[in-house]
């Protein structure tokens, strides 16, 4: 069987098309999505096992048998495709998770640097009411600067800053 755009547009949800020119290849259609699947026999496990290849018609007839030729000639060396792209993602997920935390311990704000001065110097150094007033006079910073990343703080900046609180009273 070829594939025919008017069969695939009239296939029901559920079903699928099969060619027996492309052992394994299938189109399938789900409730909304219209896949080309790649089935075959797991080299390492012997199960049976399936990758998607694309949907359609964003992948077309000819690319998907191009897509599928690619994954039998890995198959056909008894490596399992599926497995390989289960590893790639696994890989890729990991990389953006280490990425995300590179670029938290890049983004250092002021708030964060302000509560650290706050817990590491002067809870430690600070007693009583002066203490509760040099907290309330840092927590109430505005929060625009307080999510700015610390390093992009210019001293003029810093400077100006205190010295517009220096004359907020303190109860």
């Amino acid at each position: 069987m070829t594939f025919d755009a008017r069969t695939a547009n009239t296939l029901p949800a559920g079903e699928f098309l099969i060619f027996d020119a492309y052992p394994g290849l299938r189109f399938e259609v789900r409730k909304k999505t219209k896949s080309w699947i790649y089935r075959y026999k797991s080299p390492i496990t012997g199960g049976m096992k399936q990758t998607k290849l694309g949907n359609w018609p964003a992948l077309s007839w000819n690319a998907a048998i191009v897509a599928w030729e690619e994954l039998r000639a890995q198959r056909q060396k008894n490596r399992d495709p599926s497995a390989e792209k289960r590893v790639e993602r696994t890989e890729k997920k990991k990389q953006e998770k280490q990425k995300q935390e590179e670029q938290q311990v890049a983004t250092y704000t002021v708030g964060m640097l302000v509560q650290d001065y706050l817990t590491g110097h002067i809870d430690r150094n600070r007693k009583g009411k002066n203490a509760k007033n040099m907290r309330g006079l840092l927590k109430s910073i505005p929060e625009q600067f307080a999510k700015l990343p610390a390093a992009t703080i210019t001293r003029k900046q810093a400077f100006d800053l205190i010295a517009g609180r220096a004359s907020t009273p303190v109860h």
